[in-house]
């Protein structure tokens, strides 16, 4: 598809076959006609409130951490709290000076402060620009909040008095609590850092944790949960993505005849498990949570028997 970082994406291949994008479509039911081998997928748009469906012999069913799919389905799926929040901001790399682009450039930054931690890193704009200057640097500051606290309500109220389940969206977290977490913190940062704290005019908030889906195909292995809708990890090592192109792979080696899809549905499971694991241990170690780094640690060994043995 065209976007302005791609103006001339390459032109379609023999055997590609057509690909048609609907957006603004929410699924709302499933069914399954096992003689023909069909599922038949029913949304409605968004918009305008229109509902139709389409059948396909195989559903992939990609639709994100809060799956509509997953729900529907009534797929037993482990929700975790993890235990702390996540402040988060980008900051257009313009308005930073050389010496915290310099000291940001090219690492996935950890800084570890009292019982708290940031990471940050270069990412590309929303249009797909990554060229140098044009960038946005984002941060994600993880704080320990306890599910249910007074702390928890009063940042999870936006200035409008509205409660939000999971994030309040930029423009609507409350000024003065920014304000003040920024205040409790500043003398401790760095000076990059804290220079990247001072231009982020734009903050949210949202709450961290893990969703792994118990099962991953259904209907005859012709709809198959993939990416986060099978398993979301907490936010430390950036493996979203790799998992989602993990998954493509795996479904290209079904399709070839590589793998069969309950070996796909195997090693995906193993997959997540491994990383759900080891982005707690991240989580943990760095807020400094010793006893709970101990049981993650014991956790992965289990699993490396379970696969060895």
């Amino acid at each position: 598809m065209k976007s302005e970082a791609v103006p001339e994406p390459p032109p379609a291949k023999k055997g590609d076959g057509k690909v048609e994008y609907r957006p603004g479509k929410r699924v709302i039911g499933l069914s399954y006609n096992k003689d023909k081998g069909r599922v038949t997928v029913s949304y409605v748009d968004v918009t305008t409130g229109e509902k139709d469906s389409v059948s396909a012999a195989m559903v992939i069913a990609a639709d994100g951490v809060h799956s509509s799919v997953r729900k529907i389905m009534q797929i037993p799926t482990r929700n975790d709290y993890a235990g702390y929040i996540g402040w988060r901001g980008v900051v257009p790399e313009r308005l930073l000076s050389p010496q915290t682009i310099e000291y940001f450039s090219n690492r996935l930054n950890f800084t570890l402060l009292k019982g708290t931690y940031f990471i940050s890193y270069f990412i590309p704009t929303e249009t797909g620009h990554v060229e140098p200057g044009q960038r946005l640097l984002n941060w994600v500051w993880y704080f320990v909040v306890r599910d249910g606290s007074p702390a928890m309500a009063a940042i999870f109220t936006d200035i409008n008095g509205q409660i939000h389940p999971n994030t309040v969206p930029q423009g609507l977290v409350n000024a003065k609590l920014w304000a003040d977490q920024v205040a409790r913190y500043q003398s401790q940062m760095i000076a990059p850092l804290a220079e990247v704290i001072a231009k982020s005019s734009c903050p949210f908030v949202t709450k961290v944790g893990d969703a792994q889906a118990r099962q991953a195909s259904f209907f005859d292995d012709r709809l198959v949960l993939v990416g986060d809708a099978f398993t979301a990890f907490r936010s430390h090592m950036g493996m979203a993505s790799e998992q989602a192109a993990r998954h493509c792979w795996q479904m290209d080696r079904v399709w070839r005849g590589q793998m069969t899809q309950k070996q796909r549905d195997h090693e995906a499971t193993m997959y997540a498990e491994k990383f759900v694991l080891m982005n707690r241990l991240i989580g943990f170690g760095g807020l400094g949570h010793v006893i709970a780094v101990v049981k993650v640690l014991w956790g992965l060994l289990m699993l490396w028997f379970r696969q060895k043995f």
